[in-house]
């Protein structure tokens, strides 16, 4: 995990939790890309599988995020 001074990212995640998006770190298209999937900042949302892809629930649905897009996804935990 990250330190406090660090932000985490979903990718920092080594097991399933409730989140919430703080911030998303990537280039615009990509982050547009998460938004239309609900992945957008204050969002709650479950981490539910590790790995790549990673395995997220968000607004009822599962959504796979590979471990780039993850990697700019700053989350804190619930």
């Amino acid at each position: 995990m990250a330190s406090i001074l660090e932000k985490m990212t979903l990718s920092d995640l080594s097991s399933p939790q409730p989140i919430t998006v703080s911030e998303i770190d990537l280039p615009d298209d990509d982050a547009q890309r998460l938004k239309v999937l609900g992945i957008c900042e204050g969002r709650k949302v479950s981490l539910i599988q590790v790995g790549s892809p990673m395995v997220v629930e968000v607004c009822g649905s599962q959504i796979g995020i590979s471990r780039r897009l993850a990697n700019g996804v700053v989350v804190k935990p619930r």
